[in-house]
């Protein structure tokens, strides 16, 4: 009985010595699992944080662009307003000199007259004045001094500035061919 006790005892510890060496299988093979789920938890993890961060990237980016469309729109919006003020002022200047610009005026002293009267209402000044080419001037005596000119107009580019008239000479065409004819003796 004794070999049987003695072959017992062995056998029960070749079976604890097999479990104990499945057991470290065991654990080893979970250790195994565990860092590996680990690491793949790691990977899974940093992939993530590297899309998260690519995404985030992305969005600033897109929102720097946006900022920068913007900020060009803006910017073509002001340099279309101010084309648009230019223009406009060019209009108004336009206006105001075609108002205060007169041609072809047959000068008489009712015309001179509608000349006060049209400046007045232009609000000529020294810096605001009105011009005109006389064709024909037909003053009288009381023009003539009421102009502060007391000789013939007839082609000069006449100012004025709300208070007096000047004489800017002979204007255009019609001053050269009189200048010509005078030149050459005829009239």
């Amino acid at each position: 009985m004794m070999n049987f006790s003695m072959h017992s005892r062995k056998s029960r510890q070749a079976i604890i010595a097999q479990r104990n060496a499945a057991n470290k299988s065991i654990i080893k093979a979970e250790e195994e699992a565990r860092i590996k789920k680990e690491e793949e938890e790691a990977r899974i993890k940093k992939e993530e944080e590297a899309r998260i961060k690519k995404e985030e990237e992305e969005v600033r980016i897109k929102k720097e662009e946006e900022v920068r469309i913007k900020k060009e729109e803006e910017a073509r919006i002001k340099k279309l307003e101010e084309a648009k003020k230019l223009f406009e002022e060019q209009l108004t200047l336009k206006e105001e000199i075609k108002e205060l610009f007169d041609s072809n005026v047959i000068l008489t002293d009712h015309e001179i007259v509608n000349i006060v009267m049209k400046a007045n209402k232009l609000d000529v000044n020294s810096t605001k004045r009105y011009h005109f080419v006389v064709i024909e001037d037909k003053r009288s005596e009381h023009g003539r001094l009421f102009m502060g000119l007391d000789y013939d107009l007839t082609t000069h580019l006449i100012t004025y500035d709300g208070v007096s008239f000047i004489s800017n000479g002979p204007f255009g065409l019609m001053a050269e061919k009189e200048a010509t004819s005078v030149a050459s003796g005829e009239e």
